[in-house]
């Protein structure tokens, strides 16, 4: 916080709705006076000043004259978007809040005890018909466990829903969005608690027209104690929420007392808990000590849990540490693991879970998507760094115009995983002749190390899109 200090400064309170809620105070002069989160207290220069309110991508400005004594100044909620249907944001509705409040107390099927899922999908534009048969869900090795419309379906009011008994664990949450494919998040059980997956409807561009499909980019995740369901009108709900848009935009709206209120006995969204974490670590020197605290109490809360596992790696490896076999729930996480991964190949097992889904991930910016594709019919032979770098030279060597002709080819053909996109993508990027100077292998050498080095991804699994890469677009080895 900057605040002006003087002899004729006076005191001016302003506090959010919302503890998670960005305040910034800018002067006349266009100047930012100070900003924060939840609740200034300041001294200023008498004079006029703007406040602004941000909520996830809501905000709301209001002006503020500070004349002659202490001014004080209560923000009002910003209807922010959300996929959960809390009260006093933009997307709620009083036939989808009700349902999902009162439906998140009944168990619909028992699978496994300890746990439960509940898994909500609406709509909020009745204009489209409710399609919920596209989401499933299953066991972490891919077996399909039940379908939401197991549960209770409303097609009037286009809502479904079904809450799980499940042993504690992770499960695959998944939409077919055909024809653009079959995509799943992976959602993490913890014993004693409710983990909320609320699923909204939006409309994906297909050639000229739009598809409209659950958004699991979009979806809302929060927990709650077993027995106590989703409760619309709580705090901690819209905290939650907040949290996760802010982490999703990069912004840190954790307040150190809500980091206070985390690390208390009262706390009781441990989503919260893993949102907070990653955002203290946006900071520029975040304070380890504090994030290790977090990650303590939420273990504790939770147990085993891969998101929190991801950010015990910040400590490093050791001989002791555990292979990364179950993938997480963010993307943050995932990428904290492929970072390590680069120094031990072994930490993400190829032949585990996570080392499976490694190849197929969609960049969301939240959560860690993992586009399903047919199985391999055969089994391939592993493929070494070393023979990866090579394939990787010999496309290195090919002119971008070669590459966009067998992109099409490929493409007319099945297409390319995510991460052989990426891989065609940057090795596009990597080499631009100048002229007809050719490159000197060396070159090419230094370039592919540099990319291979560059991809976010385990190693093994960058050296079989590499592979397989090359063998679609047939490119010959020299």
């Amino acid at each position: 916080m900057i605040a002006t200090q003087s002899s004729s400064a006076l005191n001016l309170n302003i506090r959010a709705a919302d503890r998670a809620t960005e305040i910034f105070v800018i002067n006349w002069k266009l100047q930012r006076v100070a900003n924060g989160t939840g609740e200034l207290n300041l001294d200023v220069e008498p004079g006029l000043y703007k406040v602004r309110f941000r909520s996830g991508s809501q905000q709301h400005d209001e002006l503020v004259e500070v004349r002659d004594g202490p001014v004080s100044l209560v923000g009002k909620r910003l209807n922010f978007e959300s996929a959960a249907p809390l009260a006093d944001t933009s997307t709620s509705h009083e036939y989808h809040a009700g349902p999902a409040q009162t439906l998140s107390r009944q168990v619909d099927r028992r699978i496994g005890h300890g746990s439960q899922l509940f898994v909500f999908l609406r709509d909020v534009d009745r204009h489209h018909p409710l399609e919920p048969d596209v989401v499933t869900i299953h066991h972490l090795d891919g077996a399909l466990m039940c379908r939401i419309t197991e549960g209770h379906v409303n097609l009037g009011d286009q809502f479904a829903a079904i809450n799980l008994d499940l042993d504690p664990g992770t499960y695959r949450l998944r939409v077919d969005t055909e024809p653009m494919g079959i995509y799943e998040s992976f959602i993490t059980m913890s014993a004693g608690w409710q983990t909320q997956v609320f699923l909204i409807m939006d409309n994906f561009p297909v050639g000229s027209t739009q598809l409209r499909r659950p958004s699991i980019r979009r979806s809302s995740v929060h927990m709650a104690h077993i027995g106590r369901g989703f409760d619309v009108h709580g705090d901690s709900g819209r905290l939650t929420d907040l949290a996760r848009l802010g982490l999703l935009q990069g912004r840190k709206v954790i307040s150190r007392d809500e980091m206070n209120h985390i690390l208390s006995s009262k706390f009781e969204n441990p989503m919260l808990g893993i949102y907070a974490a990653h955002i203290l670590l946006m900071s520029a020197k975040p304070n380890q000590a504090l994030i290790d605290k977090v990650c303590e109490r939420m273990a504790q809360r939770l147990g085993p849990h891969p998101d929190l596992s991801a950010l015990q790696l910040r400590h490093g490896l050791s001989s002791s540490t555990p292979a990364f076999e179950t993938p997480p729930m963010l993307m943050r996480s995932w990428d904290m693991v492929v970072e390590k991964s680069i120094r031990r190949a072994s930490l993400v097992p190829r032949d585990s879970i996570a080392g499976q889904v490694a190849d197929n991930l969609v960049s969301a910016e939240l959560w860690l998507i993992h586009r399903v594709l047919a199985k391999k019919a055969k089994e391939e032979p592993e493929v070494s760094i070393a023979s990866a770098q090579r394939l990787l030279q010999n496309l290195l060597k090919l002119s971008d115009l070669d590459k966009r002709v067998l992109i099409n080819e490929v493409t007319s053909q099945g297409g390319l995983t995510g991460l052989e996109s990426t891989i065609l993508s940057s090795s596009m990027e990597s080499i631009h002749p100048s002229g007809n100077e050719a490159h000197s292998d060396e070159r090419i050498q230094r370039k592919a190390r540099r990319l291979f080095r560059k991809l976010d991804a385990p190693r093994f699994a960058i050296a079989d899109s590499i592979q397989s890469l090359v063998e679609k677009l047939n490119v010959k080895d020299s």
